[in-house]
């Protein structure tokens, strides 16, 4: 019994502690969304069709700015992305309850896992588009979660950025996040899986390769409500996949180096299976260096010159390296102590031949003379 009561003591006080944790987050005032995401999304100058990061943005909806992005993911990347997960045991997925607790339940049924944050070069070039669209840095990316609905799966109304509360109010969760792309890996047909936004009235057919964008939160940091959203149930007989890209305001690089080795080398093992033919490689390294000019004009002059300068001075450098490997290695001097050495210890010819004749006791002697003499000379 006291171990019992002992038990429920903790477990009421780790309960509080959530609360108060919770309560301290929503009483935080949120940091305001970044000038150039909030441009994307709050701007209503934007024509219909715009370009970012050699990307064609497609507007669904105004106010907010909710965004298609076509071919988001090349097909060497859909291949890649599909192979990662090819014999992974999926989890279950969870909603976020009270104070942050995990929560499996009907409202949310279908299973995921999660890639490593920069696993592999293809992971993070898919990283650097999607923050590159949206202008924000890749530092702040959550690692990429692939999820899969079947047989009846769903997920019900619910808000990135936290749990949605019976009032429709939503609790923010850290880290917090600003913007969402989910990304589809296979097309459905119509009335399959869909992505509906209710309070906009959108409703976005899975399509393979293609992304829907949009905002968590205002300009001012909190949430939009507009945004809930739903993934519509898949029937039996159908596979929806598809790949969330969470980004916020905060640095998570140290989830770069968390991951499982039998993903980091499956990972690598099936990128050198798709660089046989050569496919992989030339098709990230042609998006990579798109991306590159892309970003270099993407917002004003200031980030012009700032792609610049790192340019030139990586180029400074990669001259650098080319002039000390063309440069001949420097010759050490000859060892002082090591020619004294053999100065003193090692006969000349002339001596060897006159030694040669003598005895064993004569040799040790005159050595110990040429030694002295050599030793008197220096």
């Amino acid at each position: 019994c006291c171990c019992c009561c002992c038990l429920k003591m903790e477990v009421d006080e780790r309960r509080e502690q959530r609360r108060r944790r919770s309560a301290r987050i929503q009483n935080r005032k949120p940091p305001p969304l970044p000038s150039s995401a909030s441009s994307l999304f709050y701007n209503a100058s934007h024509s219909d069709t715009i370009r970012r990061s050699r990307r064609t943005l497609k507007r669904a909806h105004s106010d907010p700015n909710i965004w298609l992005v076509e071919d988001f993911l090349t097909r060497a990347e859909l291949t890649h992305l599909k192979g990662l997960v090819k014999g992974v045991r999926l989890q279950s997925s969870f909603t976020e309850g009270e104070c942050g607790k995990s929560v499996v339940s009907d409202h949310r049924t279908s299973t995921f896992t999660y890639l490593q944050k920069q696993q592999d070069d293809v992971v993070r070039n898919i990283e650097r588009r999607a923050a590159s669209i949206v202008g924000l840095s890749e530092t702040g990316i959550e690692p990429l979660q692939i999820v899969s609905y079947k047989n009846g799966q769903q997920f019900k109304l619910h808000h990135d950025s936290g749990s949605l509360s019976e009032d429709g109010q939503v609790e923010m969760q850290e880290p917090r996040r600003v913007v969402t792309f989910f990304v589809y890996l296979n097309s459905l047909p119509e009335g399959q899986g869909h992505t509906e936004f209710p309070a906009l009235g959108i409703s976005v057919q899975p399509k393979e390769g293609m992304a829907v964008l949009f905002p968590d939160v205002l300009p001012d940091g909190q949430p939009n409500l507009d945004t809930i959203h739903s993934a519509q149930p898949v029937d039996s007989g159908y596979h929806k996949m598809g790949l969330n890209i969470w980004l916020t305001c905060r640095n998570l690089q140290m989830a770069a180096c968390v991951g499982t080795r039998r993903r980091r080398r499956k990972g690598r093992r099936i990128q050198k299976q798709r660089g046989t033919n050569g496919e992989l490689e030339e098709e990230q390294q042609a998006t990579t260096n798109e991306e590159k000019e892309d970003n270099s004009n993407m917002f004003g002059d200031g980030a012009k010159q700032e792609c610049k300068d790192e340019q030139t001075t990586k180029n400074e450098e990669d001259s650098d390296n080319t002039n000390m490997a063309k440069k001949p290695k420097r010759q050490l001097p000859p060892n002082i102590f090591t020619s004294r050495a053999q100065t003193l210890l090692e006969p000349s010819q002339e001596k060897l031949q006159e030694l040669s004749q003598g005895s064993v006791d004569d040799i040790v002697v005159d050595v110990v003379v040429d030694a002295d003499d050599a030793k008197d000379s220096q």
